[in-house]
């Protein structure tokens, strides 16, 4: 991604992943797979702490969590 762009830092892409308690190693393996099937060459921050009411209630509403 960032070739393509020309490593032009207003065209990059920033990548977090928060892992809940439901999730499993294989939802982990699954989004790494995603990324590098789609170039994303970035290193994913990977932030399973800080999972916000927001977040949690998004994910609720949604059956995620």
């Amino acid at each position: 991604m960032s070739a393509a762009n020309h490593n032009d830092i207003k065209k990059s892409l920033s990548i977090i992943i928060k892992p809940t308690s439901g999730a499993s190693y294989k939802n982990f393996v699954d989004i790494m797979d995603e990324l590098n099937i789609t170039k994303i060459i970035t290193a994913p921050a990977i932030d399973d702490s800080h999972i916000t009411d927001i977040e949690k209630t998004f994910m609720k509403q949604n059956q995620i969590l």
